[in-house]
């Protein structure tokens, strides 16, 4: 059922959680609260990413058990990756430290710390109705102090993500250690069949025996399960076994793994959930000598990390900013219209729907060059 307000609170305090539910529901503002709306056979974790992506407001019960509470921050931290207006609703005198001050950072604050609760509930559901535009019907809560639904604009969070490059690759790398097996063991797989995908397919590639090695080995790893990994493998692997007979098996792979754009969809398809991986393992890449040391062992990242950067873009995640800005500040003589890994770059950002003059002076403050220069100097080299 379609829902206005998420709400994300400390098992610890469900009854006022519940009480809120309550309220904001008696007025129509529909509402999607853990476990009651968690539907029976959906996996926990998901059902919470799609609420967040699916609600306007996010309510955040804010304690001191909220505060520490590890589920709390990650849901946090997706509403604010999504763009999502966060409502702290503060029923203890505790303040936000580590990465949960970071998140909430200007946002506008709810005191609930004066009795009696119920008024500050009427006040709670006076503030989020005017936040929908819902003001029919509410309570009359006149002292309620407004909610401001950007308590930072889109160029202040773009310039905290990008130029500024606040601790965030810290949380967003600890966040990736914890993926799950399954998680892991699909993007691996998908990031094996990018790299099949793109250098391979490149005009003038030589596919040598190294390299084909190396494809090899990283199938008997991540794709073995499909059968055209698992023939390829195989028909390589035995004694006597002709180049012919391996071609055949590799162009068959070719065709069941499909085009990189095919590949790129799915990754973008599994939503927030890789977005960790795709960022900490762009980051990898982008670490290594020449864009060369990638974590699986294949030459040619420059191509992959061009593709991944785009799926940062399109999954529009304000959390993989420091990470592309980290990218920008590691290879700034790079950042030129001659190189394709700068013009992906460049669209990335855009793509995150910032004015031009704030992405500008991002860019010159990390490379010392505005990204309209760049797409100036691309055009010019595109006319001659």
């Amino acid at each position: 059922m379609a829902h206005d307000v998420i709400i994300s609170y400390s098992s610890h305090d469900k009854l006022i959680a519940d009480a809120c539910c309550a309220a904001l529901e008696a007025q129509r503002i529909r509402c999607w609260i853990a476990p009651r709306d968690v539907l029976a056979g959906t996996e926990y974790g998901e059902s919470i990413l799609q609420a967040i992506q699916a609600s306007q407001v996010m309510l955040l019960v804010f304690s001191e058990k909220s505060n520490k509470s590890t589920y709390c921050k990650k849901e946090v931290e997706r509403a604010v990756g999504m763009g999502k207006t966060i409502v702290p609703f503060r029923i203890e005198d505790a303040l936000p430290s580590g990465a949960m001050s970071f998140f909430l950072g200007n946002t506008h604050w709810l005191d609930a710390l004066t009795p009696p609760l119920e008024l500050r509930i009427d006040e709670l559901v006076a503030g989020v109705g005017r936040l929908l535009n819902r003001t029919e019907n509410l309570p009359s809560a006149a002292t309620a102090p407004e909610i401001s639904p950007s308590p930072e604009t889109e160029a202040k969070r773009f310039t905290k993500l990008f130029a500024d490059r606040p601790d965030v690759i810290a949380v967003v790398e600890a966040e990736a250690s914890q993926a799950s097996e399954s998680i892991v063991a699909e993007f691996e797989r998908h990031l094996l069949r990018l790299e099949v995908s793109v250098p391979y397919s490149a005009p003038g590639y030589d596919l040598n025996s190294e390299h084909f090695n190396r494809v090899l080995i990283q199938i008997e790893k991540r794709d073995a399960d499909s059968e055209p990994g698992r023939a390829l493998v195989s028909a390589s692997r035995q004694p006597g076994a002709t180049d012919e007979e391996g071609r055949k098996r590799w162009h068959e792979y070719e065709r069941f793994i499909g085009t990189t754009a095919r590949i790129r969809d799915t990754l973008i398809a599994m939503g927030a959930e890789v977005l960790p991986l795709v960022c900490v393992s762009f980051r990898q890449m982008n670490s290594g000598d020449a864009h060369n040391d990638c974590r699986s062992g294949f030459n040619h990242t420059g191509w992959i990390e061009s593709e991944l950067v785009q799926v940062m873009s399109r999954l529009r995640d304000f959390r993989a900013l420091p990470f592309i800005a980290d990218a920008v500040l590691r290879h700034p003589d790079g950042m030129t219209g001659h190189s394709s890994f700068a013009l992906a770059i460049v669209r990335a950002v855009q793509s995150f729907g910032v004015d031009r003059n704030t992405v500008d002076a991002c860019f010159e403050r990390l490379a010392g060059v505005s990204a309209s220069e760049i797409l100036r100097e691309k055009r010019e080299r595109d006319r001659h």
